[in-house]
């Protein structure tokens, strides 16, 4: 939608008002004036079809994602709650092992580093991710 008109029925009225308009044309025919205006409104009617053809729907630009919110890795008592809900148990170095077997582990400064590199800031309550 777009201005409060659906693009695609909006192109489907030009074509159709287009095609209404060039066979008009064909029945202004005036008998007198023989071929040349046989031919010239045969032009004009092609020309007509020609630019109803041109106008196209245009895709929509995908949105662009904004940046949301940063993720919280909560502390819970001697476990983590992942953004997801998943709880983890830290192991003596307070690094943690992922579901899917990946290794978190805890810099010197206590923060989290994660698989892909991110870098989890420690805070009171947890952490916060990128």
């Amino acid at each position: 939608m777009r201005g409060g008109f659906h693009v695609a029925s909006h192109t489907a009225n030009i074509r159709a008002m287009v095609v209404q308009a060039a066979v008009a044309l064909l029945f202004l025919i005036d008998a007198a004036k023989g071929e040349v205006m046989i031919r010239t409104t045969i032009s004009i009617g092609a020309i007509a079809l020609f630019v109803a053809g041109c106008v196209s729907n245009r895709p929509e630009p995908a949105p662009v994602p904004q940046a949301g919110a940063p993720k919280q890795i909560r502390h819970d008592g001697g476990q983590l709650v992942l953004p997801d809900g998943t709880r983890v148990t830290p192991d003596s170095t307070g690094g943690f092992q992922l579901p899917n077997g990946d290794y978190v582990r805890r810099d010197r400064s206590g923060a989290l580093i994660l698989p892909t590199g991110a870098r989890c800031a420690a805070t009171p309550g947890g952490y916060t991710c990128p």
